[in-house]
């Protein structure tokens, strides 16, 4: 052997300048195993290949590089292609442009271009698809036509063959989609189940993990729309976030466990921790809030915002909660409306009550139809009322169908009338009787000026009035003007007389009132009596006069016929006397 050759044994002495292995003519350098080519540097067509069979079909493919046994086989007329790993592009004829690292990674490709692989078995399948990104032990494995997919994880997009424009990011992300197009999935197991589902934007751990034919869905969060199967244009923000729905559609959850058992419940919109939380089949439902309608099951139609708001809100419908805490043990009311912290708070079956001010109607239960205008506007008797109206700061209802202007420490109310208008259609009314009682009830009452106990009536009243102690002083300063109710209600009696301007309290809750306007007809009576009395003794006095003036008459009658007889009888004496 020349004692300048490569020996078997290794050479020494060399130098790298004067030494090397290869050629020296322009001729592409094979290296054979077993008389099968095992590698390949052609610096003609820039082809570089090492491993057995590697790059044993080339005829006129160019700037192909391949490592590993068999990789790019099959090649012909490819180029510009990267094989690195057993049978790597193996089957690749004329592909371009594509990059394969792993074992038997992109193994059936034929004429797939610009694919870039990394991984075990990544885009195995594929034979004409293009412009895919595989990385991670079998992503895009099946894929065999699909076109513009990225997969990044193990498995990722796993059983896609022919769809295109997917993207799957994350261990088994979007492993069963098999038809779906246009889905974007970031996450472990990220649309793990997705069959036919298409437009989906899904991120975060095993987020619409269940999905199979559900679509333009947006899931970003770990498990958020976990258990969707078939629910559309849904939107889930949020761990756990709409995680048990399955057929519902059109629903928004942003929070953590937001909607999280609604299953069927579709078109609600729920923003918050644990907001809408347990619903079920509750739809239309619009919650903002931590917390909010959190217990809802089957309610629909509901607006709650503000933490707590609807809390406890379980199956009822068509109500409106604005604040903190509104309508908080509210289970089966409904069409109830309240806004303001802690506002209609204790209502739990009640329908068709307002609230508005802070605490406004906290305190009611089963009242219906009740409005409550101001600062803690309530109810404290403990008795359910209906169709009242408290207006003003720490106004109180007392008794149904009534309205309530203003707390005890009011002492003017001002309009621009002088008098409030009373329906008094005659042909609305019946059984009308003239039995008003008159002069025999005015002349029992005893008007009075008195000065009102402020606090005690606060009392009574459960009003937090007090805190304002200047304007209980003013109020209990001003001497006042009217009746004692109880007085009243005790003439009208006496008079037998069903008068309707006493407020005889209900229950034990309610105080004495009394409604001035309505004395007016009883005194206009009374004018009548008086006035037949007046007329009765003008005629009495005019029937004397006339009586006294005829008796005047006949008394002068008589003396003038006496008078006469006296001249006469002087005139015969007189004759006598001569």
């Amino acid at each position: 052997m020349d004692t300048t050759s490569w020996k078997r044994t290794g050479n020494a002495n060399t130098s790298a300048a004067n030494n090397f292995f290869g050629t020296t003519d322009n001729v592409q350098l094979n290296f054979r195993v077993n008389n099968f080519r095992a590698g390949l540097i052609d610096h003609i067509n820039e082809n570089t290949g090492f491993g057995m069979g590697t790059l044993g079909s080339l005829t006129s493919g160019g700037g192909n590089a391949g490592l590993g046994d068999s990789a790019l086989r099959n090649n012909t007329t490819g180029t510009f292609n990267t094989a690195l790993g057993f049978v790597a592009l193996k089957t690749n004829t004329g592909g371009n442009n594509n990059t394969s690292v792993g074992y038997r990674s992109m193994f059936n490709n034929l004429t797939g271009n610009q694919n870039a692989t990394t991984g075990d078995k990544t885009l195995f399948a594929n034979t004409t698809g293009s412009l895919n990104t595989a990385i991670g032990s079998l992503a895009l494995r099946t894929n065999t036509t699909g076109s513009q997919n990225t997969a990044v994880g193990d498995s990722a997009v796993y059983s896609s063959s022919t769809v295109s424009n997917l993207t799957g990011i994350g261990h088994a992300s979007l492993k069963s989609n098999t038809s779906g197009t246009d889905n974007t999935s970031v996450g472990y197991q990220a649309m793990y189940s997705n069959t036919t589902g298409y437009s989906n934007l899904v991120t975060g751990s095993q987020a619409l993990f269940n999905n199979t034919i559900g679509f333009n869905n947006v899931a970003v969060g770990a498990q958020a729309l976990y258990s969707n199967s078939s629910g559309s244009n849904g939107t889930a923000v949020g761990t756990n976030a709409l995680y048990s729905n399955t057929t519902g559609y059109v629903n928004t959850a942003v929070g953590f466990r937001t909607l999280y058992s609604n299953s069927v419940g579709s078109f609600n919109t729920a923003v918050g921790e644990y907001a809408m939380n347990s619903n079920l089949d509750g739809d239309e439902n619009t919650v903002m809030g931590n917390f909010a309608l959190q217990f809802n099951t089957s309610g629909g139609q509901n607006t709650a915002v503000g933490n707590q708001a609807l809390y406890k809100n379980t199956i009822s419908s068509y109500n409106t909660g604005f604040g903190y805490n509104t309508l908080y043990n509210n289970t089966t009311g409904a069409l109830n409306t309240a806004i303001g912290a802690n506002a209609l708070l204790n209502n739990t079956g009640a329908t068709g009550n307002t609230a508005l001010g802070n605490f406004a109607g906290g305190q009611t239960n089963d009242n219906n139809y009740n409005t409550y205008l101001g600062y803690d506007a309530n109810n404290y008797t403990g008795t359910p009322y209906t169709n009242s109206t408290a207006l003003g700061n720490t106004s109180r209802i007392t008794a149904s169908n009534q309205i309530v202007l203003g707390n005890t420490n009011i002492t003017q109310i001002r309009a621009m009338v002088t008098s409030i208008t009373a329906i008094s259609d005659g042909r609305f009314k019946k059984n009308i009787k003239e039995d008003v009682k008159g002069l025999d009830f005015i002349l029992r009452l005893r008007p009075v000026t008195y000065n009102l106990d402020v606090y005690k009536l606060n009392k009574f009243l459960h009003d937090t009035a007090n805190a304002n102690t200047t304007s209980i002083s003013e109020k209990e300063h001003i001497v006042q003007s009217g009746f004692v109710a109880q007085e009243v209600s005790e003439a009208a009696k006496k008079a037998g007389y069903d008068f309707s301007g006493i407020a005889i309290p209900r229950s034990e809750n309610e105080p004495y009132g009394l409604r001035y306007t309505e004395f007016v007809v009883p005194m206009v009576k009374a004018m009548q009596e008086q006035q037949a009395l007046i007329v009765s003794l003008q005629q009495q006095v005019k029937t004397m006069k006339l009586q006294n003036s005829s008796n005047e008459k006949n008394t002068l009658d008589a003396l003038a016929a006496l008078q006469k007889k006296i001249e006469e009888l002087e005139k015969s004496l007189a004759a006598v006397k001569k």
